[in-house]
Order: C-alpha cells, then sequence, then structure tokens
C-alpha cells in the first residue's frame, strides 16, 4: 500500500513528531510512505516559495493508495488550495486531513474550542483571574476562529465582558511580539493578569518581549501557549501550553486511510482532545524551571552552522553538474541519510506539474556500501525513479523535497532514513537543498555564458602555462589523497622554484621570460606520471603532488625534470638556461598535508640558496 503525505516546515516539532509517528505506523504495517515535503518560506520571496511549491507536482496521484494532508502548514502562498485543487481533478483514492478541516475529505482534527475553553478557565478559576487578554492565529485559518471561540466561551460564562482592547489578531508566528505587548500593557495603560495565545510560538516570544522589558512572568504577567512545541528558545521560560496528540493524530490519519481503502465505514470527522501542561509560566509549578542547556544547544548549533558553511564553500566551488553531484554525494553521508537518490530533470520554472512530470534522470545514489554513485539514467514518465530502482522505495519511509532556485526548479531529492530516524531530519537538509539548487542555478549561467572549457581555463588553469592555478591546485588536493588511500601509496609534496627568472625577465625581455616559464611548466608536467599534477602558485613559484607508487618515485621526478630541462636548454639560443630548485617531502598522514608543504617549501629554499652561495 502507497500513501501519500503533503507536509510542510519538515523539521518544525509538530511535522516531526507527525512524521515519526507515521514511520513506526507504516512499518509495523508494511506500508510504503511517500513524503512529499517542503521548507518554510519567509515573508515576501514569492519566487522561492513557487520553487518549494513544485513538490505537489512531482506524484503522479492516481498511483497513490491514500492521501493525507497536514494543510495548515502548507498554508502560505497558496500552496495548500494548489495540492487541493489537484486532489480534487486527480485523486482516486481516500484522502485524510490532519488538524485542518476540510469538508470535501476525511479529517483528524482537534477539539480546538473545547481545548481553549479548558485553558481560560483554568486561569479563572484556579487563579482567580479577570483580566485575561487574548492573542489569536491567522483567522482565516479555522482552528484559529476556534480557539478564539473556546477563549471567548469561558469568559462569557464567567460573566467576563471581552473588550476589542482585549484581543490581537496574530498570526502564529513569533515576529509580532513587540506589537503584541504594546497592545496589552502600554495601549491598555495597564498590566493584563494574563495573555492566553493561540500557539507556543506565539506566547515563547511575548514571554521573550516580555523579559526585555523587566516584566517578569509570572510575578508580573502570566502567559500560555497552545501546541506544546519544544524548541529551547530561553532556558528560562518554563511554558504552560495545551498538548497536543501528535503521535495519536497521526497513526489516526494513517489508520483512517486503510481503513477507508479498505471499505470500512470511518467517520468523516474524529475530534482528538488535547491536555494542559501547566507548568512556570501561568503561576504553576513556580519551581519547575527547565535545565540551564543553552550551552548544549548553542553548541550544536555551532557544530551545525561550521558544517553548513563547509557546505556552501564546496558546492561553490562546483563548475558543472558532474562536481555538483560529487560534492552532493559527499555530503549526502554526512547528513546521516541511509540513501539519497537525486533526480533532476527541466530547468525552466514549471508553471503547472508538465515541467516535472517528464524527462526526468536519476544522478545520484548512494549503493550498498553507502558510496554515491554518479549515473545519468532516464526515468519513465509518471515514475519516481527508474523501474529498476522503484523496489528500493517499497516498505520505507520516503522523504521527497524539492530542488530549486526561486521558481526554476531542477528536480528533487528522496532521502531515505535508517528505520525511526526520520525525527533526525533538521536545518542541514535545507541547506543541502538549497546549496544544490542555487550551484544547479550557476552551472546553467556557466552554460549559457561561457563553454564548460572556458570557465575551467578561466577560475582554474593558469592562462599563460595552462596548468592548474592555486584554485585549482587546492581543488585537486583532496581527489588525489582519495586515490593514493585507495591505492595503499603514499604522498609525496613537492615545492619548486624556477631560478633565473629575474635574470631572463631583467636582460632578454619579458615576453621572453613568459616563454621560459612555459616551456619550464611543460617539462614539469612531462616528469609526472598518472594522476599526478602540478600547478603554478604565482611568479616563479610551483607545486607538484607525487604517488610513491615506487620505492625511487622522488629520485624518478627529480631526475626526469633535470633532463627535460637539458634537452629545453640545448634548443636555447640565447644566453641563459632553464633550471629549478626542489624540494621533497614524504607525507606520513593526508590531514597533515599542508605542514608538509611547509616544509618541503623549507627544503627547496636551502638548495636554492645553495646555489646562490656556490655561485657567489
Amino acid at each position: 500500500m502507497k500513501i501519500g503525505i503533503f507536509i510542510g516546515n519538515v523539521y518544525h516539532t509538530y511535522s516531526v513528531a507527525v512524521l515519526g509517528a507515521m514511520e513506526r505506523f507504516a512499518a509495523e504495517r508494511g506500508i510504503t510512505l511517500y513524503i512529499f515535503g517542503c521548507f518554510e518560506t519567509p515573508e515576501k520571496k514569492f519566487l522561492h516559495a513557487e520553487g518549494e511549491k513544485s513538490i505537489i507536482y512531482i506524484q503522479d496521484l492516481d498511483m497513490l493508495d491514500g492521501i493525507v494532508i497536514a494543510g495548515d502548514t502548507l498554508g502560505k502562498f497558496g500552496m495548500k488550495d494548489a495540492l487541493l485543487d489537484r486532489i480534487r481533478r486527480e485523486a482516486n483514492c481516500p484522502v485524510v486531513c490532519l488538524r485542518e478541516r476540510q469538508d470535501a475529505y476525511y479529517n483528524v482534527l482537534l477539539d480546538n474550542i473545547n481545548d481553549m475553553y479548558e485553558m481560560t478557565h483554568h486561569f479563572i478559576q484556579e487563579h482567580g483571574f479577570r483580566d485575561i487578554c487574548f492573542v489569536t492565529g491567522i483567522m482565516s485559518m479555522r482552528d484559529a476562529r476556534e480557539r478564539l471561540e473556546g477563549y471567548q466561551k469561558a469568559m462569557e460564562e464567567a460573566g467576563l465582558i471581552v473588550s476589542e482592547d482585549m484581543i490581537f489578531y496574530g498570526n502564529y508566528w513569533m515576529n509580532q511580539a513587540a506589537q503584541i505587548v504594546d497592545r496589552f500593557t502600554c495601549d491598555r495603560g495597564k498590566l493584563p493578569q494574563a495573555i492566553i495565545c493561540s500557539n507556543d510560538y506565539e506566547a515563547i516570544s511575548v514571554c521573550m518581549e516580555l523579559k526585555r522589558r523587566g516584566i517578569r512572568v509570572p510575578e508580573d504577567i502570566c502567559v500560555s501557549g497552545f501546541d506544546d512545541l519544544t524548541e529551547e528558545f530561553d532556558p528560562d521560560i518554563s511554558l504552560s501550553t495545551m498538548a497536543i496528540p501528535y503521535q495519536q493524530m497521526a497513526q489516526r490519519a494513517l489508520e483512517t486511510v486503510c481503513m477507508l481503502a479498505e471499505g470500512r465505514s470511518v467517520s468523516r470527522f474524529q475530534k482528538l482532545r488535547g491536555q494542559m501542561r501547566l507548568r512556570h509560566s501561568c503561576g504553576c509549578c513556580r519551581d519547575a524551571l527547565p535545565e540551564q542547556t543553552d550551552n548544549c544547544t548553542n553548541g550544536k548549533f555551532r557544530y551545525m552552522a561550521k558544517k553548513c558553511i563547509y557546505m556552501t564553500a564546496d558546492f561553490e566551488s562546483a563548475l558543472n553538474e558532474e562536481e555538483c553531484m560529487k560534492w552532493a554525494g559527499w555530503h549526502v553521508d554526512r547528513l546521516g541519510a541511509e540513501n539519497c537518490f537525486i533526480c533532476l530533470g527541466h530547468t525552466d520554472s514549471p508553471k503547472s506539474e508538465e515541467n516535472l512530470s517528464q524527462g526526468r534522470y536519476l544522478r545520484l545514489y548512494l549503493n550498498e556500501q553507502r558510496e554515491p554513485v554518479l549515473t545519468c539514467i532516464p526515468i519513465p514518465d509518471k515514475r519516481l525513479l527508474p523501474d529498476a530502482y522503484l523496489p528500493m522505495l517499497e516498505k520505507r519511509t520516503n522523504l521527497f523535497l524539492p530542488l530549486h532556485f526561486n521558481n526554476e526548479v531542477y528536480g528533487y531529492c528522496i532521502f531515505q532514513m535508517r528505520p525511526g530516524e526520520i525525527r533526525a531530519i533538521d536545518e542541514q537538509f535545507e541547506f543541502f537543498c538549497l546549496n544544490l539548487g542555487n550551484t544547479l542555478k550557476n552551472n546553467q549561467m556557466y552554460r549559457e555564458l561561457f563553454s564548460v572549457k572556458d570557465v575551467m581555463q578561466m577560475y582554474l588553469k593558469d592562462p599563460l602555462t595552462d596548468i592548474y592555478n592555486r584554485r585549482g591546485f587546492e581543488r585537486k588536493l583532496p581527489e588525489i589523497c582519495d586515490i593514493s588511500q585507495k591505492m595503499g601509496v603514499k604522498l609525496a609534496v613537492v615545492s619548486i622554484d624556477m631560478d633565473g627568472l629575474k635574470y631572463i625577465n631583467d636582460h632578454f625581455g619579458h615576453l621572453t621570460g613568459d616563454k621560459s616559464l612555459v616551456s619550464f611548466a611543460h617539462c614539469l608536467c612531462g616528469a609526472l606520471h598518472e594522476h599526478e599534477f602540478c600547478a603554478r602558485m604565482g611568479g616563479d613559484e610551483f607545486e607538484a603532488v607525487l604517488l610513491l607508487d615506487s620505492e625511487n618515485r622522488k629520485q624518478r621526478f627529480e631526475q626526469e625534470l633535470a633532463h627535460r630541462l637539458a634537452c629545453e636548454n640545448a634548443q636555447i639560443e640565447q644566453d641563459y638556461d632553464i633550471d629549478a630548485s626542489v624540494g621533497i617531502c614524504e607525507v606520513e598522514e593526508n590531514n597533515t598535508l599542508m605542514e608538509y608543504f611547509r616544509l618541503a617549501d623549507e627544503k627547496m629554499y636551502r638548495i636554492k640558496r645553495s646555489k646562490k652561495n656556490c655561485r657567489e
């Protein structure tokens, strides 16, 4: 059985809890899950939102046995409406909506009215509060209207009048805290006894803003949220909230799909109740402050930020799609995914699903040893992978994420995590997809502006000698390290100075000096074996890397270079010779490679000084 899950904000607490519960349920039942996910889109990023929206078009809906929609995670930029319209036109399977009601389909919902009534009643009954303000969610959403209704119902039953200045119409996010606190403190001329928020994001941001202004929670004002999210924004905030049974909701949604597929009768609207979690922010459990975990959390995010910075640098160095895929394979392994498929296709902005349902290719996957395999296998129309690879998706949880730059869509990734680890999806996956999409865009621009050869020449090659420049040398180093490890041989690094370049320039002109540099580079290349390489680092300075695949490789290199230079000098008709000072250092540990370059430099300069002393 194949069930498609459409969900946004895939690493936010709600989505992670839902996906974790669905993964367990599906594993127990042998169900194949196709999770079509996307990330939070910042305000005003309309083009980026169009790219994220592409995820709803990649699956041919008549291939699914059931669909679950987390509609309230897809509300921005018309994504949910586009998905519902497509389902209405094309889906022939049971559809279940999670947490957000859609009358045309089956629904697993929260009892928002009674849950918010219970939270408000707690402030009235247990704390004796009468001045209680309320922050709504997005009022175009049914759950926001229901939570407001629950608050109003409790206030009305207690005989408390709700005036307009006691309600702030919010947006379920953290960017309105200053406005909320201004409204309920400055504009009213007095502090309310409590502020009830429609979700935890609003409540946490309000607590942080009150703290910034020197207003104490709960001593001066009490605050509560809704959803029981676990993000630790401030270790001093212990938030009273309404815990939502996410796992039960997710399981119920999949159970409903299975029952409907079997032809069994199911209630069209199923409601689940939350449970109050009374903590410090409402004045209950005053001693129950959370542990001070901010150092651990900060350390985790510093480590993640560092990984993301290096990831960006790696992708920026890719000048073509092949190099881009190599770096993608390298970083997929470090994301912790058990397998990953990268599928690319049309690069034009899709106006509908057509551009993403045909002309696609599998470009990368991981083999059984979790090594990246680069390939280019056509994907048949209406398939997610080539037919030979489709069995690898069966009875697994498969997370599909879009690859795009703004509204230019390139394809999608399919991530398979180890059993029980779908909850490990985090910001790094978004960063990976962003970097991959940006790099594919850059590669596209390179193709349009230049040929690949032209780009390589400009970026990686020294224009005079046509050997690698410093950038090219740095790009080749990781490759030869991998080769040496696979061959089981050591490396040697070589520091080389072309002797007498200043003399040639001063006495015979810079054109002759340039010609001598070209000749020197030609001799240097001729002394290298397969996989070895050299680069002009600047002026008369060169570097090379050797594979020590024979006992006398270092000596043979020096002999071959000297022989080729002698042959070259024999053909020079003017009164100068091309010579070199060479320092070679054998590498004991690849991970300290740069230290050996320094040692090779020192050897080379000692030789250079000894030559100069002999001439004097």
